[in-house]
């Protein structure tokens, strides 16, 4: 990546260049830590209204600052074509339950062809790369 692809918005790119010292990865990494505290509070929200076994997961996290093999430097965001263990490795959490919600089949209400490129693209887009 040279300096013109780089996005002046993105936290990720001004972490991994350096391009305000101002900013530093212990506050984007507290940041990151409140958002999930946010996010788990409506988590806790939504459990206490549906009943049965429920699984908590994400699509992926994010590289601060965590050390990149075989190639020894740091990472952040979520590159594109960039494996790590933090980066693929989908968290799931399961809360148990006695109960057992009912689910039952139903058509779909609304069904979309996608082009298979148009697909890959947003998958890539995604990070989730061939």
């Amino acid at each position: 990546m040279d300096s013109q692809d780089i996005d002046e918005d993105n936290i990720w790119d001004i972490l991994q260049w350096g391009k305000d010292p101002s900013i530093t990865e212990e506050q984007v990494k507290n940041a990151y830590v409140e958002n999930l505290k946010i996010a788990l509070d409506s988590v806790e929200q939504l459990l206490e209204t549906i009943e049965g076994r429920t699984i908590i997961t994400a699509d992926h996290g994010n590289l601060i600052g965590d050390r990149l093999y075989p190639i020894p430097v740091r990472g952040y965001g979520h590159r594109s074509g960039l494996r790590s263990p933090e980066l693929v490795k989908v968290p799931w959490h399961i809360i148990e339950s006695e109960n057992r919600r009912v689910i039952t089949e139903e058509p779909p209400q609304e069904s979309v062809d996608r082009d298979e490129n148009e697909v890959k693209e947003q998958l890539g887009a995604l990070g989730y790369a061939d």
